[in-house]
């Protein structure tokens, strides 16, 4: 579990191991709590491994860091995302777009989406997708 933003969790299990870093496309970042994928990857030791499910909800950092999910070490079986402020007005090369065009590319399909009423409404609604891998990549 990951939250540059929360100091010490509460409310987690005994089994889930806490990290204060949050998610950057950006190795070359000087923020010490934001790390890239494969960063993370590398400081776990968890390098080469198959990652079974992804759970990403980063409060819009997944537009910037969509294409850098693949390039560490693991391979990742399904995503599940919130997603948030995709595309305010039609645009043939949207940020969405893109992102949906990477992981579709990538061989992933989508299996479920919900929007997220609870917390979120109007132009800030958040929709939460279920991907997963079902076939070989096309890049």
């Amino acid at each position: 579990m990951f939250d540059h933003t929360v100091q010490h969790p509460t409310n987690k299990p005994d089994n889930v191991f806490f990290h204060q870093w949050g998610l950057t496309a950006d190795e070359n970042n000087k923020e010490p709590n934001l790390k890239s994928l494969r960063e993370i990857a590398i400081a776990l030791e968890h390098s080469n491994r198959r990652l079974d499910v992804y759970k990403i909800d980063c409060e819009g950092c997944e537009w910037e860091t969509f294409k850098s999910w693949f390039v560490s070490s693991f391979q990742v079986e399904e995503i599940l995302i919130e997603t948030h402020h995709g595309t305010r007005s039609p645009n043939p090369n949207s940020i969405a777009k893109q992102f949906f065009k990477h992981l579709h590319d990538l061989g992933y399909l989508i299996f479920h989406k919900e929007p997220n009423v609870h917390f979120s409404s109007g132009e800030n609604l958040c929709v939460e997708f279920a991907f997963r891998k079902i076939q070989q990549s096309k890049q």
